[in-house]
C-alpha cells in the first residue's frame, strides 16, 4: 500500500484527534496505532504515520470504526466517542477499546465485524 505524504499527514491528524476523543491513555496510543516507540515519538512530534502497510492499515481501520460507530449511534459524535469505551454485551461484556488494545489486529477486526452486524 503506497500512500503519499500528504495523505499520511491527513490520516495522522484525523487519527490523533480520534484517539484523543476516545480518551486512550497516553501509554496505550502507540500500541493501538501499531507503532514502535521510535515511530510514536516521531508522530507525536508532527511527522505523519509511517509508510509501513501495517500502520496505514491500522489507521484506516480505526477511522472506519469511528465512522461505523457514528452511524450506529445516530450520527451523534459525542455518543460515538463514548461508545468505544462502553461495556458492550455484543462484545462479550467488554469495551471495544479494551478488545482492540488487548487483541491488536484480531480485536480490531472483531470490533469491525460487530459493527457490521448492526447493519444486517
Amino acid at each position: 500500500m503506497c500512500v503519499g505524504r500528504h495523505e499520511r499527514e491527513r490520516l495522522t491528524k484525523l487519527l490523533m484527534a480520534l484517539v484523543n476523543k476516545w480518551d486512550v491513555h497516553e501509554e496505550c496510543k502507540a500500541h493501538l496505532l501499531d507503532l514502535c516507540e521510535e515511530e510514536w515519538a516521531k508522530v507525536k512530534a508532527g511527522e505523519p504515520i509511517p509508510q509501513r502497510s501495517g500502520a496505514l492499515s491500522r489507521a484506516q481501520k480505526l477511522l472506519g470504526i469511528h465512522k461505523m460507530a457514528l452511524l450506529v449511534v445516530g450520527r451523534n459524535a459525542e455518543l460515538s466517542y463514548d461508545w468505544i469505551n462502553r461495556i458492550n454485551i455484543g462484545l462479550g461484556g467488554d469495551s471495544p477499546i479494551n478488545i482492540m488494545l488487548r487483541d491488536g489486529d484480531r480485536g480490531i477486526d472483531l470490533v469491525i465485524a460487530h459493527l457490521n452486524r448492526q447493519f444486517i
